[in-house]
């Protein structure tokens, strides 16, 4: 389905996708795999969902981040509203100008990539 046919679906599909996620049914779609070339070679996957996915996981983060956006902290710049990374180099070039010597830069991209013995 394109973006543009989003509207009509939900129209005469939202009540049984609410009904579907209430009632803990809800599945969603496969997710679309493409590679996509990396500039120092090789390829990276990204995943792409259902139209109605992303639109139910954008649902989801606005709520999300309207409860939780004030406890994280002013020097946490990644994935939040209203942050990038160009404020986020101009923060730390003023902790460099005030004297701090670390830095820290976390990237969980790959964190739950390795499994783990939990034995």
């Amino acid at each position: 389905m394109r973006v543009t046919e989003l509207k009509s679906y939900t129209d005469h599909f939202g009540d049984r996708i609410k009904t579907s996620i209430v009632n803990g049914t809800y599945l969603p779609s496969p997710i679309l795999a493409v590679e996509i070339p990396k500039a120092s070679g090789g390829v990276r996957m990204l995943g792409i969902p259902t139209v109605t996915d992303r639109w139910l996981q954008q649902a989801v983060s606005q709520q999300l981040a309207m409860k939780f956006e004030f406890d994280f902290e002013d020097e946490s710049y990644g994935f939040r509203p209203k942050r990038n990374l160009h404020q986020a180099v101009l923060q730390a070039q003023k902790h460099i100008n005030d004297g701090f010597q670390d830095i820290v830069d976390i990237d969980l991209s790959k964190f739950f990539d390795e499994a783990t013995d939990a034995r």
